[in-house]
């Protein structure tokens, strides 16, 4: 007769083993939920001596007073764009704010028209956010500007630092410089949607989670 303490032993361990097998096909069974991934194209558009360039923006952009650009954002989903401007003092005004369809072609500005630059010279910045729904916080920070700039330039530092620790790295690869003649070859024509395919033009691809920020920075 064996004791009744190794008795008790070995079917413990045997329970042991006999629970971890049952879990193991219980995870084994349960369908894996992967996390959400958006996508979102971008490019800056620079019109100068009747050619229309899609500029690099991984790096500072120099221009001069007199440049025009123009902004294309084209989502792979539905997302909620904000678009924010910085000038030379810090004071952030919002060039676009919206929800905006999957595969829907934002331009900026609209209605054939450039951004164009002018004095003061200095550096000044265009935050595209980009994020799956509403951000409360900054959505309600907005709504006081320009007073409240400085709460929003803190607010976007904050979003960035969270995707950092979050080890996101959405955007792959840079745009190539690409270069398209306007139908005006004789002078410089503003671009328009009746002008220009702009999905035709050199795009940087976005990929990551929910919510991103981009800075575009440029100095003059």
């Amino acid at each position: 007769m064996q004791p009744m303490g190794v008795h008790m032993y070995i079917n413990y361990r045997l329970y042991n083993k006999l629970l971890f097998l049952l879990l193991v096909v219980a995870v084994g069974s349960c369908p894996v939920q992967a996390a959400a991934s958006y996508g979102w194209k971008m490019a800056v558009l620079k019109l100068h001596d009747g050619l229309v360039e899609s500029l690099r923006f991984n790096r500072t952009l120099h221009l001069a007073d007199g440049d025009q650009f123009q902004v294309m954002i084209i989502p792979e989903q539905p997302l909620v764009i904000n678009v924010l401007y910085e000038d030379t003092n810090g004071l952030v005004q919002v060039l676009y704010q919206n929800n905006v369809a999957a595969n829907q072609l934002v331009v900026l500005p609209a209605n054939d028209h450039t951004f164009r630059v002018s004095p003061p010279s200095g550096k000044e910045k265009i935050h595209v956010v980009v994020s799956a729904k509403p951000l409360a916080n900054l959505e309600r920070k907005l709504t006081l500007l320009p007073n409240n700039s400085a709460a929003v330039l803190d607010e976007l530092i904050r979003m960035k630092t969270a995707i950092i620790a979050l080890g996101e790295d959405p955007e792959k690869g840079i745009p190539i410089a690409g270069v398209y003649r306007t139908l005006n070859s004789g002078g410089i024509r503003p671009l328009g949607l009746g002008m220009y395919d702009y999905r035709k033009f050199d795009a940087t691809s976005f990929q990551g989670s929910d919510t991103y920020v981009k800075t575009i920075r440029f100095d003059h």
